[in-house]
Formats: C-alpha cells, structure tokens, sequence
C-alpha cells in the first residue's frame, strides 16, 4: 500500500487553514493527490533551464503549498498547509 501527499478542501489545522497530509486514498479517485510543479524565481526565458526553483500547487484547490507560521507537528516542526496566495508559498529547490 503507498502513502501519497494529499491536499483537499476539507481537512484543516487547528488555526483554520486547509491541510496538506499524507493518505493512503487511492489516487485515481479523485484529483486530491495530484499538484502543478511551477517554476518559481526572477529568470527571463525558458525557467526550467534558468532556475532550480518551484512552487507546488493542488489541483483539486488551486491553492499552493506553504508551511505555516501558526501551526506545529507533535515534534515542532511546521505544519505543511495550503495559501491561496502565491507569495506565501514554499519556493522549493531541486538542484
């Protein structure tokens, strides 16, 4: 059985802000599982050849992934969460 990362408009932290978690839900289900890679950072031209940058994004929701300042894992880590504004997001690296 595989574990997906899952973003949907209905499980929320404890601050109110929709969830992203991990569930066994079966992806062909539904498009709850499923995100956008966007690439993300100041690049003139192709941005896949300029820059390691991206943004992810539900696309069940359409909102991006971010981790919030609000809420906290058992073991303090920051909870990862959905933002419908794109300058919150989490501008991740692939190198």
């Amino acid at each position: 059985m595989f574990t997906y990362l899952r973003a949907d408009n209905t499980v929320k932290t404890p601050s109110g802000k929709l969830n992203v978690y991990a569930s066994r839900t079966d992806p062909s289900i539904d498009d709850g599982n499923s995100f956008i890679v966007e690439p993300s950072g100041g690049f003139a031209g192709d941005a896949w050849t300029r820059t390691g940058y991206f943004r992810v994004k539900s696309v069940k929701t359409g909102d991006f992934v971010m981790f919030s300042e609000a809420d906290f894992t058992p073991n303090g880590k920051k909870e990862v969460c959905q933002t419908t504004d794109s300058t919150q997001a989490a501008v991740l690296y692939l190198g």
